[in-house]
């Protein structure tokens, strides 16, 4: 099920640096925005910054927190934020399809695909006062399914501000582009067919398949960044667009990591099961 879907929640477990990265995430998307916006819209900017300036404070006091109380405080105070901020994505998308933001250098693909982050976003900070999902392979193949279109996009992005005259580079992201397309249909055909029931071997072999093709990916947007980093390509994308990009391709493949040693975790206990059952 989509990230939208009112149950779904993130897979990962609610740890700090989990916390810090995405509030990272959310600053950088803050900074995105004001950029692209026309400067006539001095008040949204405004907003914008108002926000850039939030998430940096509160990504340094949890960086310092040195108790739990004061942590869970702190994550309080960052799920309000994460909330409005996704409030304020929506607003920012509804004006872009409305043709009320003429000038802007955001497009509205981008910018949903910044507020379903912060969605995101505010359901994992929600898990350190909540409880998991009641099947865990719930919360594994929404992971699939809101990571694979977010590679996707990035994929996208990534191509339409790379210059045409960069023939291999722009070529290469259509290709990843296609196959993440193929796995997002893939990922929710799983999504569908386990929901509210149990990882199956088909997922097993989907989850390989998947970290094999985020790992070209990341491999392309590092190669991507150091390229525009070092002005070698010809392309509109900024640095900070492209390093961000590769930090999640990056914590996407640690996210996968820990679905893979749950499944393994699952597998070795039903061995014991069969073994013990043998054994009756």
């Amino acid at each position: 099920m989509d990230i939208f879907c009112r149950g779904v929640k993130p897979f990962p477990p609610p740890a700090l640096a989990e916390v810090c990265f995405w509030l990272r995430i959310m600053r950088d998307h803050a900074q995105f925005i004001e950029l692209g916006l026309p400067c006539e819209e001095g008040n949204l900017k405004i907003e914008a910054q108002g926000f850039l300036g939030v998430f940096d404070d509160l990504e340094d006091r949890l960086g310092r927190a040195s108790c739990e109380e004061e942590i869970n405080r702190l994550v309080m105070v960052a799920t309000v934020a994460v909330g409005r901020f996704f409030v304020f994505n929506r607003h920012i998308l509804h004006l872009l399809i409305d043709c009320r933001l003429c000038g802007s250098c955001l497009y509205p693909l981008f910018v949903d695909h910044l507020s379903r982050e912060a969605l995101y976003c505010r359901k994992l900070l929600k898990k350190f006062t909540g409880c998991g999902m009641e099947f865990p392979v719930d919360a594994m193949v929404s992971e699939n399914i809101f990571w694979v279109r977010g590679i996707g996009d990035h994929l996208k992005f990534v191509r339409d501000l790379i210059d045409p005259s960069e023939r291999a580079l722009v070529g290469r992201a259509k290709i990843l582009g296609g196959k993440f397309d193929c796995l997002s249909l893939q990922a929710r055909d799983l999504g569908s067919m386990l929901w509210h029931y149990r990882p199956n071997n088909e997922l097993v072999r989907f989850e390989k398949d998947l970290r094999v093709a985020v790992s070209e990916a990341v491999e392309y947007f590092t190669a991507t960044e150091s390229l525009v980093t070092c002005c070698t390509a010809v392309s509109t994308i900024p640095p900070l667009l492209a390093e961000h990009i590769r930090r999640e391709g990056e914590h996407c493949l640690v996210v996968l990591e820990m679905i893979r040693r749950c499944l393994l975790q699952d597998d070795a206990a039903e061995d014991e099961d069969e073994d013990a059952d043998e054994d009756d």
